[in-house]
This record gives C-alpha cells, structure tokens and sequence, in this order.
C-alpha cells in the first residue's frame, strides 16, 4: 500500500531526525573542539528523542517509520572524515554539513506542519520547529 502525503510528511521528519542523529554522533567523535563535539552530542541525543517521540504519531496513522540507508550513512561517514582531514579549518566542513542537516530537517518539518496531521502531531511539529530554528542559531558559522 502506498503512503499518504501525510505518512510521507511525518516520515521525512523522522528519517531525517535519525539521520541528524547519527552525523551529529560521528562528528563529535571527529571534532578536535570540545565545545563543539559537545554541542554535536547534544544535537544527536535531542535528534534521536525527536524521531522517537514522532514514530507514535506515525504508527497512529497506520505506518511505520522508515530508517535511514545504512550503505548511505556509511559514506557519509567516510566522506565526512576524508572532508574533515583535508580541511584547513577541520570544524568547518562539520559545521557546514550541520547547517545543512538542520536545513533540511526544518523543511520536512514545515512540509509535516502544513500535512493534514492531527493537532496534537502538529502542535508537536511545531514545537520542534522552533528547536530546530534555536539549534541552527546555536551553531557557529563555517570559517574557511
């Protein structure tokens, strides 16, 4: 059976959550600032607790959540190292690629918001909306 653009709206959010959440748990184990691989544990615990809280709302609607490519998430760790090495400034590709994750996590998010969900689902969209618009604030711009 296909999904509905409902299912499709909700399950971007919760695919691209887990995927924040895994390279924001890799890049703090590459980044060489403490400040900044802490800040990449934080992203990562909150982006996991994000997709789980949402997997209900998706199952309510009679889906399950999809998870990430593995052979994908692979890559883009090898990729992100090799980026990280050969950088001037090792930070910057790893914040570039957070601005990036969180940019397309804000537009799944807007894409769930204006679904047809329920409100409750909404109301929580909505909420981590504006996590996602404090987090992007948060992350220190990309220099080099």
């Amino acid at each position: 059976m296909l999904r509905d653009e409902r299912q499709v709206a909700l399950d971007c959010v919760i695919v691209n959550a887990k995927r924040a959440a895994d390279s924001y748990d890799d890049a703090a184990a590459i980044a060489t600032d403490p400040a900044m691989a802490a800040l990449f544990q934080e992203l990562s615990r909150r982006r996991d607790a994000m997709a789980k809280e949402l997997e209900p709302h998706l199952r309510a609607l009679g889906e399950l959540p999809s998870d990430p490519d593995v052979e994908s998430e692979a890559l883009g760790q090898v990729w992100r190292r090799v980026k990280t090495t050969l950088a001037s400034d090792g930070q910057a590709p790893l914040l570039a690629e957070a601005a990036a994750t969180e940019e397309e996590l804000a537009r799944c998010i807007d894409a769930a918001v204006a679904a047809d969900l329920p409100e409750a689902a909404r109301a929580l969209l909505r909420d981590f909306g504006d996590e996602v618009a404090r987090d992007r604030a948060r992350l220190p711009p990309p220099e080099g």
